[in-house]
């Protein structure tokens, strides 16, 4: 079953390019199906938000500087800092739901789409459990 996603015109450059790879490496994955496509639409929204947000703490900065009250200078965190923060956590966590990152497949003792399909599973379309 391949993912039939509609990438949305208004993300920014990086995340189409990435969701575009993304959804190439599990199409390639035979336990991926058309179920798993409201996660990948979230991956891409969180990718969005997240490249966004940090084009922004790039422009202004990690910091910024308000006058309190009294007069005085108050530094703090940009909230694009979080907002990119908050996207990424969300990303990470939706990729080690698919196997996408180094310590996902570790645990699996696999790479991502690399095990060659045994002729019986080929026939059979889905994976043969090995006793």
């Amino acid at each position: 079953m391949k993912l039939n996603i509609n990438i949305p015109d208004d993300y920014c450059d990086r995340a189409k390019k990435e969701l575009a790879e993304v959804i190439e490496i599990l199409n390639a994955d035979p336990s991926v199906s058309k179920i798993d496509a409201p996660a990948v639409n979230l991956l891409g929204s969180y990718m969005n938000t997240y490249y966004k947000a940090q084009a922004i703490v790039e422009k202004e900065g990690m910091i910024i500087r308000t006058i309190g009250q009294s007069g005085s200078m108050i530094r703090k965190a940009h909230p694009a800092c979080k907002i990119a923060h908050d996207a990424g956590m969300k990303m990470y966590r939706l990729l080690v739901q698919f196997n996408m990152t180094p310590e996902s497949r570790q645990k699996n003792g696999k790479e991502h789409g690399n095990e060659p399909q045994s002729p019986l599973e080929l026939l059979l379309g889905n994976k043969v459990e090995m006793r």
